[in-house]
């Protein structure tokens, strides 16, 4: 008489009935019917109906060899899939075993909440269900403690670039450089001036990085060259001292500063230096 594989949970006492895989689910879940719960689950269906078996014949023999395709084990359901070289058996799980299985391979001790793409490989290393894949996705994403602990995107503000001038000394930039070794006349700082229209630089010697030298000096060359819009300098403190503030507000300048550890926004003094 024709029998079909899937109508009813196969009845076995064999020692080895069930596998590793199977095994492990049942202690993790409780003493359940693994394979009755196999036979039971609607969202298996095709799956018995992709193996049925008539007086002990399988129906589509040709579909055992194409990859991947269904088989019994055991009396137990797998998926068998080729990759490269190697055969990958997935033991089928049914509904009530699925979270048992996420949580083994993301949550335990062992899982070590890895991400979505290693908790994939760890899964389908042994096993396979309808919509793993949406699933491994939605359980990583939930995870509690993932959310917790995980970085946040690195999401960047889009650079600004300084518009490019064409009035002398509209806009200079400075910068600070020491202390070096003393010289003879007792210089040990040098103030670093460009101009951004023409690239003209000077190179002031300071006794002392102070704010009210950097002032003083500043004052001396303003008398020469004009009083700028913008003064673009780093972070230094003396740049950022109530005494070059009041400078700047007393002389109507704005006063520009670099973002902090990022000295390219100061690039033309920058490199002046550096050569």
């Amino acid at each position: 008489m024709p029998v079909l594989v899937g109508t009813q949970p196969p009845q076995s006492n064999e020692p080895g009935a069930n596998s590793d895989q199977a095994e492990l689910l049942g202690l993790a879940g409780g003493p359940v019917n693994f394979k009755g719960a196999q036979w039971e689950d609607p969202t298996l269906g095709a799956v018995r109906n992709d193996i049925q078996v008539v007086d002990g014949n399988v129906t589509q023999p040709g579909r055992l060899l194409l990859y991947p395709h269904f088989e019994m084990s055991d009396n137990l359901l797998y998926r068998v899939e080729k990759k490269g070289t190697d055969i990958v058996k997935q033991l089928l799980v049914p509904q009530n075993f699925r979270n048992t299985v996420l949580n083994l391979a993301h949550n335990h001790i062992l899982g070590g909440h890895l991400g979505i793409d290693k908790t994939k490989e760890r899964i389908l290393r042994r096993f396979y269900w309808p919509g793993v894949f949406a699933a491994i996705n939605r359980y990583c994403t939930s995870c509690p403690k993932c959310q917790l602990t995980a970085p946040a995107p690195g999401f960047r503000s889009p650079l600004v670039p300084l518009p490019i001038l064409d009035v002398p000394f509209e806009r200079i930039a400075m910068d600070l450089v020491g202390p070096l070794v003393k010289s003879a006349r007792g210089h040990q700082y040098i103030l670093v001036v460009l101009d951004y229209a023409t690239r003209y630089p000077e190179a002031i010697p300071l006794r002392n990085g102070t704010a009210k030298s950097i002032a003083k000096e500043l004052m001396l060359m303003f008398s020469r060259v004009g009083i700028p819009k913008e003064v673009l300098t780093d972070q230094g403190t003396p740049f950022m001292s109530r005494v070059m503030k009041e400078l700047c507000k007393l002389l109507g300048i704005k006063q520009l500063k670099t973002s902090v550890y990022h000295p390219q926004t100061d690039g033309l003094v920058e490199r002046f230096n550096k050569t």
